[in-house]
């Protein structure tokens, strides 16, 4: 069996009467855990369950008794709400460490999990032939799975050494040859295999750039693919079109290059044009179905034709960022400029990085628009967030995409709905081939619907045209007559 690079608790020889080894009264406990809140929540389970790693145990009784706890630890998950976490009164700070303890709490079942496989691992045991070994490396890399995907769904910076000990679970079954053997429910989808696909196939689709929850939204569809992937030996004459993995490494797979390829010690090569072709097939027979947008990002993830093209140069100054379609339109109008400002650490000719510390109460979101006011400026760049990363040290940084076009505030009315919102107009830039557009909050778009555009001395009675872009935050669609 390889040596594994796994982390683990310190541990105690000694018998702590504080921890609960009787699983009637432990359930009973957890059943009575405030699972949506997660300030008062998080720190009792978390108590509990390092005191619990921390005293040895036979596996079998850590298995039964951690399956408790990976139960309420994936009921919290389900229950957290990002949005009621900025609703609560607590500081940046504050909020920051309710994430990490949630994090911590991921690690710590997992590592209990790790307890057991280590055990087994060190008396010879491996997955090959012990149950309990093969449960806990699924266990542990499908609760590592879960910080991940918590991480993403927060926008946090990634857990340490997640990928490393994900990658490291799936050497273990690979090498002890279970990787495709179920786990859990005897069904394909419960195999470690399946699972580190999964994983691997969710980081390539960059999730940092996923809009509010749609993370978990995309790794319950690639279920059905994943299996489709194919992890084989390096060699320079199969690079071509596949992504190379590092398992030695804490490191998501990267497109691979023969330079990358002699650079690395553990290398597998991640084949993912099966499954490319399967969701190109389902998005052929399904092309309204509401994953299709979705899947067909991964597929040009898949295929290298989200790459970027436009040449960055690094930036050192200083703006001024507002958000949201109502924010931007005050802005317009003559309001107050936003609060705090934001260093702009690149940029492109479509785009900018932007990073600030501390972050500014409020939420930032994927999806949704922002001006851009440069300083000394009086006319702000109408731009798209597409992606945040909350990084460590309370520096939050984020993707912007400009649209091109000098903004204007408009009142719009939908005539059918006898509905009205503040909109953005942008108008034509005939040397990028743009025509006039509308950008309206969620709710306002329907196509062909009659609308009514007041502005400062003008009424304009238009339909609304074909859709341009869409997000979880607005719509932007042509004009039409």
């Amino acid at each position: 069996m390889p040596q594994l690079l796994l982390t683990l608790p310190d541990q105690h020889d000694h018998q702590d009467p504080t921890v609960e080894r009787n699983e009637r009264r432990l359930r009973a406990w957890a059943k009575e855990l405030p699972l949506f809140n997660v300030v008062e929540c998080t720190p009792q389970v978390q108590s509990r369950l390092s005191d619990f790693n921390a005293q040895r145990m036979p596996g079998k009784e850590r298995v039964r008794l951690l399956e408790v706890f990976r139960e309420a630890v994936e009921a919290l998950f389900t229950a957290f709400d990002p949005r009621r976490l900025q609703q609560l009164p607590l500081t940046e700070e504050e909020r920051d460490a309710v994430c990490e303890s949630i994090l911590a709490l991921f690690a710590g079942v997992a590592e209990g999990y790790k307890l057991v496989l280590v055990e087994a691992h060190r008396a010879g045991r491996g997955p090959a032939k012990d149950k309990l070994a093969l449960l806990a490396t699924f266990r542990a890399m499908e609760q590592i799975t879960l910080g991940l995907l918590f991480s993403y769904r927060v926008y946090g910076p990634t857990p340490p050494f997640a990928f490393l000990e994900t990658h490291q679970l799936y050497l273990l079954a690979e090498q002890a040859g279970v990787a495709e053997r179920p786990v859990v429910g005897g069904h394909g989808a419960s195999t470690i295999g399946t699972l580190y696909k999964r994983v691997m196939l969710l980081t390539i689709g960059d999730p940092y750039r996923l809009e509010e929850n749609v993370a978990l939204l995309l790794f319950e569809h690639l279920r059905d693919y994943a299996p489709l992937a194919v992890i084989g030996p390096a060699g320079a004459e199969a690079c071509h079109g596949r992504f190379l993995v590092d398992l030695g490494s804490d490191s998501p797979p990267h497109r691979c290059t023969e330079e990358r390829l002699s650079e690395v010690e553990e290398p597998r090569l991640l084949d993912l044009q099966p499954v490319a072709a399967a969701l190109e097939a389902h998005l052929a027979s399904q092309p309204d179905s509401a994953a299709a947008r979705l899947l067909a990002r991964v597929v040009a993830q898949i295929r290298g034709d989200e790459q970027r093209s436009l040449p960055r140069r690094a930036a050192s100054r200083e703006v001024l960022l507002a958000c949201g379609v109502g924010a931007i339109c005050s802005l317009l109008q003559g309001g107050n400029p936003p609060e705090g400002t934001w260093q702009v650490v690149n940029e492109s000719a479509n785009g900018y990085m932007l990073a600030r510390t501390p972050p500014l109460g409020g939420e930032l979101r994927v999806g949704d628009l922002a001006a851009v006011l440069e300083r000394g400026e009086e006319q702000p760049q109408i731009a798209v967030i597409r992606w945040i990363r909350n990084a460590r040290g309370g520096r939050v940084e984020t993707g912007v995409e400009i649209l091109p076009g000098a903004p204007s505030p408009v009142r719009c009315q939908r005539l059918d709905l006898d509905l009205t919102a503040d909109c953005i107009f942008l108008p034509e830039v005939q040397a990028l081939g743009i025509t006039v557009s509308l950008i309206a909050p969620k709710g306002l778009y329907a196509i062909d619907q009659p609308l009514e555009l007041t502005a400062p001395n003008r009424r304009l009675l238009i339909r609304a045209g074909t859709l341009l872009m869409e997000t979880t935050c607005f719509d932007r669609f042509e004009l039409a007559r």
